[in-house]
């Protein structure tokens, strides 16, 4: 009788169901599969008996929890880029990668500098509205004050 890994099918049964709530919420999905893979990796290098078989799970470990990992970092980039376009951002001047696959994602430097710019337009937002509530807020009172002097 063949022996069955028990926790290679634990692993399969949790990509399965993230693959499922990654639907949802991809970001999370994505870490979870990476992290579920690389757990079951660990465990397995941790148990390999040579240096060779060690190595290629190795190997292996870094291939599939590396190709998910670039998958986050394409999906977090066009996330920023499409956040950056809906507030008119400016977005010509980022720099982007290619993997080995031929898809595009932002340089870490230009996500963190597109990330930063967002924080920024976004606390201006706030700013302005809180401004804009504010001034309602004063016209509410200023016009109460005077219908209640009115009728005095």
């Amino acid at each position: 009788m063949p022996f069955i890994n028990t926790a290679e099918i634990d692993v399969k049964r949790k990509l399965r169901l993230l693959r499922y709530i990654g639907k949802v919420l991809p970001e999370c999905s994505l870490v979870l599969q990476a992290k579920s893979i690389e757990r079951f990796y660990d465990y397995e290098i941790s148990r390999a008996r040579n240096h060779n078989e060690r190595e290629s799970l190795i190997s292996a470990r870094r291939s599939e929890a590396g190709d998910l990992w670039l998958e986050l970092d394409q999906l977090r980039s066009r996330k920023l880029v499409r956040k950056a376009r809906k507030m008119y951002i400016d977005t010509a001047d980022l720099k982007w990668q290619d993997d080995h696959y031929g898809n595009r994602s932002l340089t870490d430097e230009s996500q963190s500098k597109l990330f930063r710019l967002l924080k920024e337009e976004q606390r201006k937002d706030r700013e302005f509205l809180i401004k804009v509530i504010l001034a309602f807020a004063t016209l509410i009172a200023t016009a109460t004050s005077l219908v209640l002097a009115l009728k005095k």
